[in-house]
């Protein structure tokens, strides 16, 4: 009550809602930001925190760790997209509220094509500041490097190989000693353009250097790849024992069609059939069929 008395009470919900938000109680943070927001409305970490925090819940619900659905998800990315904008207002060199207003675009409403002029927009803020702004402001440079990777993956959607090249390429230079993106997805990235570019024994490098460089997980979008590009250098064989490198159990349906596809080439169209069959009995959502 002393607080609130004496208008102190904002910073406290500030750093109150910071927690909540950590501890994925994104309602009780977005109550105690609108408070803070309806007390200082020019005030940009408001608006950033607010924005963020919105955006941040629509992830956790993407990931099923929370739900959130219909009438109140649509309510949720509108308050991400006003405070975002608003953050942009208050901060236009701002790097982040560009690139996070992109990926809500990119991976929440699936709208690349309105992604691309903020993930561009994230890029030239960065290329703006002086190397002196760029030290007091370090902490927006991943952010920079993120929307390169994006903006260049935008680009090459739209069918701009060459200016998705140039910008993974620009991606990879700035990135090479930071590590901020795993060099996985970088170079798989840089192996997705050369191949769109039919540039396939580049294609082909970039692969095999990704697939080095992971340790542990799934890639089995990148032996996918691989496999299609050595069907396309004309060595089936290769790209056979390549697809098959993927466990059976773990062929996902795009991985069935290169693997049927590369049996076809060998002529082999008895286990061609049978792989996209096994594919189609598993789908039970026909969403491959």
């Amino acid at each position: 009550p002393e607080l609130l008395a004496h208008g102190m009470d904002i910073p406290v919900r500030a750093k109150a809602a910071f927690a909540l938000g950590q501890l994925q109680r994104f309602d009780a943070a977005i109550a105690e930001l609108t408070l803070c927001v309806k007390g200082e409305p020019d005030n940009f970490y408001h608006h950033n925190s607010l924005g963020y925090t919105a955006y941040n819940s629509l992830f956790a619900a993407q990931n099923r760790d929370i739900f959130l659905s219909g009438k109140a998800r649509s309510e949720r990315i509108e308050l991400a997209h006003r405070h975002f904008r608003r953050s942009q207002e208050l901060r236009p060199t701002g790097v982040t509220n560009f690139y996070r207003e992109g990926m809500l675009y990119q991976k929440i409403e699936g709208k690349s094509e309105k992604s691309l002029p903020l993930f561009q927009k994230a890029v030239s803020c960065w290329d703006q500041l002086s190397e002196e702004e760029r030290k007091q402001r370090r902490q927006e440079r991943k952010n920079y490097v993120k929307s390169l990777y994006r903006f260049s993956g935008v680009l090459l959607d739209k069918g701009d190989g060459a200016g998705a090249l140039r910008t993974m390429t620009r991606c990879l230079s700035e990135d090479e000693r930071s590590g901020y993106l795993s060099l996985v997805f970088k170079y798989f990235a840089l192996g997705k353009i050369n191949h769109y570019l039919n540039r396939f024994d580049k294609a082909r490098d970039a692969l095999l250097f990704a697939l080095q460089s992971g340790t542990g997980g799934n890639y089995d979008f990148v032996y996918e790849l691989l496999s299609r590009t050595y069907l396309a250098m004309g060595n089936p064989q290769r790209a056979l024992e390549t697809i098959l490198k993927v466990p059976e159990n773990r062929r996902r349906p795009y991985c069935r069609w290169t693997e049927a596809d590369v049996l076809c080439a060998l002529k082999r169209f008895d286990p061609a059939r049978s792989a996209l069959l096994k594919s189609g009995e598993r789908d039970t959502r026909s969403r491959h069929k």
